[in-house]
């Protein structure tokens, strides 16, 4: 996490940019869109320098549904940042909300029965939550000179109170799309029509800029809300740059899986041209019977073809395009002559849109599984038996033996172990669709690699737009992956930080993209794979792994480690045993010790608490209180008093 001072330094200097140029524009039903959203228009000096192409990422937060009576008010949002803008302060949501609880608690205690102030409270909460996350792409991409950005303010729902343990609805979920992606639709619109009159003040009647579509930028669960919207309406975007989360909706509406005993991991086309990938009759028998049991009733089934075990299996949305005209008319796409006869139907105009959008897509080295609440590999007791199937509701299954559910994720993969769940691996959240666990599994892969290196052989395969890459020496998030008693175990930097590699690769391909050209992405500082260094070592201490064994190694070392293992045994990463685990990080604590580079960290205690261990593992660690903070609290008991009078 960025320091708070240095980010609302930044925030000031932002200012001087953003000036009226940050527009908040209300939600507004009658022109089509019931949530509010952000619109900044560059200060650029003639009608060349601005581009074409609208800018577009989504709020990337997490909360609760609305209880029953809640009604959230959008002009909160804009006396909030009127009020903070005279601060100069930029909210950060993971710091400050400490001092709205306390700002409740102080002027407030008195009302506590009052559920409109209540209401209200918690309303604010939320706002303030997703102006961090909306103003986030505006900083950042008004750096990028001449592009208009739009950042619809959308929340994201979820069923509990923790992101890691619980199946989040994206904003634009395949269940919500239909409602949802043309209120952005709308949003588009409107800000076009805004930016030509804005332009055609600033430049003269004959000058205004006409908006041609939208480039999508996810990162993250914003990836899904890009790749989502970019499959339902192909016709309206110019390029995506999305990734560490969702890899994008395939142009496909099936794959051919064909029965075999000895598989190979690639994909290849058969004569038709299908794409097919070979399976164990084990794992088919297992993909069929979940499939049949997580049907919609819209979906089409399993088909065995004339060729002896070869089947044809849908891909559905949002993996594949099967079942797309259930969420979208497509009969709108459609070519016709001038006697008004169909001639290329909109399906397949719909799916040639779809495979010539250039994409982008990206991990990072130290990428980790966005876990969810399904188990993604069978887990076996120690008896060597299996006690859970892949596609278990995990955390059906503790409450169903009178188990709370936790809402710390390490906790949570604690909580697992100690009741003989053995070894659980949870789902990946990126492709949305555990409907279809199985499928995943057995053709994607079970981890971030194998499902990276899947998209990238595919995409190929299809001949699609799509270029990839693995950033090197990076991760997923901008924190410790482990800190105790104020020591780094392993640093964990965040891939929107590098400005050299990230960045730049950005920034580059924005613009190619609004001039309708496919850039290369710089191989340099690219990674081979997706390292397995943060995944095992999180499977470790899940499992009862001491932590104190992890001081003082290296990410580098232990992932050259690993790969050596994996090879050495012919298995990969997801059949690593702990034992497997435990000894290369003895080997690697060895190594340190002959080099004479060892340090013991940990003198003085000999013994880590459990509660200690859930902390140190937590994805992301709040700064200390800061004065800033105050101001904020200060500001919001202000709109408070205000709006509640």
């Amino acid at each position: 996490m960025r320091n708070f001072r240095q980010l609302a330094k930044d925030f000031v200097n932002d200012r001087k940019i953003h000036g009226k140029n940050l527009i908040f524009v209300e939600a507004d039903p009658k022109k089509g869109f019931n949530y509010s959203f952000y619109l900044y228009i560059p200060p650029v000096a003639s009608k060349d320098e601005m581009k074409s192409s609208i800018l577009m990422d989504c709020l990337n937060n997490y909360e609760d549904d609305l209880l029953a009576g809640e009604v959230e008010n959008p002009k909160i949002v804009e006396m909030l940042i009127k009020k903070l803008y005279e601060k100069n302060i930029v909210v950060r949501a993971g710091e400050d909300l400490e001092y709205i609880d306390n700002d409740i608690k102080d002027v407030h205690s008195k009302d506590k029965a009052n559920n409109k102030i209540e209401n209200f409270f918690k309303s604010l909460k939320r706002m303030v939550n997703r102006m961090e996350n909306a103003l986030a792409p505006i900083n950042r991409f008004s750096h990028i000179k001449g592009f208009p950005v739009i950042v619809p303010i959308i929340p994201g729902f979820m069923g509990s109170n923790i992101e890691a343990v619980n199946q989040v609805k994206s904003q634009l979920d395949k269940d919500v799309i239909e409602d949802l992606a043309p209120q952005i639709r709308a949003m588009y619109e409107y800000a076009s029509i805004k930016i030509e009159k804005i332009t055609e003040e600033r430049y003269g009647k004959n000058n205004r800029v006409k908006m041609q579509g939208i480039i999508n930028f996810g990162y993250s669960k914003s990836s899904d809300f890009a790749s989502n919207f970019m499959a339902y309406y192909p016709e309206l975007c110019k390029g995506g740059f999305f990734g560490c989360g969702s890899l994008g909706t395939l142009p496909l509406d099936s794959i051919t899986l064909k029965i075999v005993e000895n598989k190979s991991d690639s994909f290849y086309k058969g004569e038709n041209g299908e794409i097919i990938k070979e399976v164990t009759q084990e794992e088919f028998d297992r993909i069929s019977k979940e499939y049949n049991k997580e049907k919609r009733e819209h979906q089409k089934d399993i088909v065995e073809v004339e060729k002896k075990r070869t089947y044809i299996v849908p891909l559905n949305f949002p993996l594949g395009i099967a079942d797309i005209e259930h969420y979208r008319k497509l009969s709108e796409l459609d070519e016709k002559d001038e006697a008004g006869n169909v001639v290329k139907s909109g399906k397949e105009v719909y799916r040639n849109l779809l495979k010539n959008i250039p994409k982008k897509i990206f991990v990072s080295e130290y990428e980790e599984s966005h876990t969810g609440t399904y188990a993604y590999l069978d887990t076996c007791g120690g008896d060597g038996k299996i006690i859970t199937k892949a596609g278990t509701n995990m955390e059906e299954e503790l409450k169903k033996n009178g188990i709370d559910c936790p809402t710390d994720w390490i906790e949570f993969q604690k909580k697992l172990a100690d009741n003989n769940f053995g070894n659980v691996e949870l789902a990946g959240m990126s492709n949305r669709i555990l409907e279809s666990v199985d499928f995943v599994n057995a053709v994607l892969g079970r981890g971030v690699n194998d499902r990276f290196q899947s998209y990238k052989q595919l995409y190929e395969l299809l001949g699609a737009k799509v270029q990839t890459k693995i950033y090197k020496g990076y991760n997923h998030y901008h924190a410790p992956f482990c800190t105790m008693g104020g020591k780094k175990v392993f640093p964990s930097l965040s891939l929107l930080d590098n400005r050299e590699g990230f960045q730049r690769d950005v920034t580059n391909a924005f613009n190619l993209f609004a001039k309708g050209e496919v850039p290369e992405l710089s191989k340099e500082g690219a990674a081979d794979q997706v390292s397995p260094v943060y995944q095992l070592l999180r499977r470790y201490l899940a499992n009862g792994g001491n932590i104190q064994s992890l001081f003082g190694l290296e990410e580098d070392v232990l992932n050259s480690m690993f790969n050596a293992l994996a090879k050495d045994k012919l298995i990969k990463f997801d059949e690593f045993t702990k034992d497997d685990i435990e000894g290369v990080i003895k080997r690697a604590r060895e190594n340190l010790q002959i080099n004479g580079d060892s340090k013991d960290v940990s003198a003085g205690k000999t013994k880590f608490t459990p509660d200690e261990v859930y902390r140190a593992t937590r994805n992301v660690l709040l700064t200390a209180k800061n004065k800033a903070g105050r101001v904020v609290a200060g500001a919001i008991k202000a709109i408070g008093d205000r709006f509640l009078d």
